[in-house]
């Protein structure tokens, strides 16, 4: 998306309703007249987005429209993850965002699945009208759990996270929108991170690897030692029993012994 991609639809949900406004058959006038504009540039009002970097910059660019007072909760999974000690890796997707702070269930999974390969196989998907009930409901479910997301990142993220996040956002606001070769960078940096993740991975998976081995092997030779402790009692009871059945008891005569004596 971002400045050069055809913006087509807004989707913009409250803690009852989600709304979808077509932005190719209403246009400019959506964000003037139709009063979204000023909704999104407000600073009164809240507006909770995950990663709103191309959102920010195709507003902007397309329409006139300044996205702000935002709470992005990709930003905020960074922020929380930190807060908890784990090491930030690779920016969080919305699939996975929504699996550990809501509740989706299987049939929109599967739907946004069915939407996302449809649409690797028809760029033009979202400029076709008029847009598929399942294009509409996959549109609706991108929404629909953002405000209960945001809740519970209220209740987990400390005041210092928090203003982390307002920080953050605010960068991410302008990282795309005022840099032309923004989306460039970023697709750059990703890059390097999941090289990194990776990389890290096969490391862990070698030294896990590396760890079963010597495992393996002590498990080998404690076996390989209990083996031949076993074989060396079982040969020194042989060669008790081979020195007892070669003593010969000959029959005396008692009368014998005490002739002699």
């Amino acid at each position: 998306l971002s400045r050069t991609g055809r913006l087509c639809l807004v989707q913009i949900a409250s803690r009852t309703k989600a709304y979808l406004f077509d932005v190719i058959a209403i246009g400019e006038e959506l964000f003037t007249a139709g009063g979204i504009g000023p909704l999104l540039e407000s600073e009164t009002i809240l507006k909770v987005v995950h990663d709103c970097r191309q959102d920010s910059d195709a507003l902007y660019w397309q329409f006139n429209v300044k996205l702000s007072n935002v709470f992005d909760t990709q930003v905020a999974y960074t922020a929380w993850r930190e807060q908890k000690g784990i090491e930030v890796t690779i920016p969080v997707g919305l699939k996975t965002l929504l699996r550990t702070f809501s509740v989706t269930t299987l049939e929109e999974e599967n739907l946004k699945a069915s939407i996302k390969s449809q649409f690797q196989d028809n760029p033009k998907l979202w400029e076709q009208r008029p847009l598929s009930i399942e294009a509409i409901t996959y549109a609706k479910f991108d929404i629909e759990h953002l405000l209960n997301v945001h809740n519970q990142f209220n209740k987990y993220l400390q005041p210092e996270a928090k203003k982390k996040v307002n920080a953050w956002t605010l960068q991410y606001l302008d990282e795309f929108r005022m840099d032309e070769q923004g989306p460039e960078k970023a697709r750059a940096r990703f890059a390097k991170m999941v090289e990194k993740v990776q990389a890290e991975r096969e490391a862990r998976a070698k030294e896990i690897a590396a760890q079963k081995g010597e495992e393996e092997k002590g498990k080998e030779k404690k076996n390989n030692l209990e083996q031949a402790d076993g074989l060396e009692k079982r040969n020194e009871k042989e060669s008790n029993s081979n020195m007892f059945n070669e003593f010969k008891f000959e029959p005396v005569d008692i009368r014998d012994i005490f002739d002699d004596v």
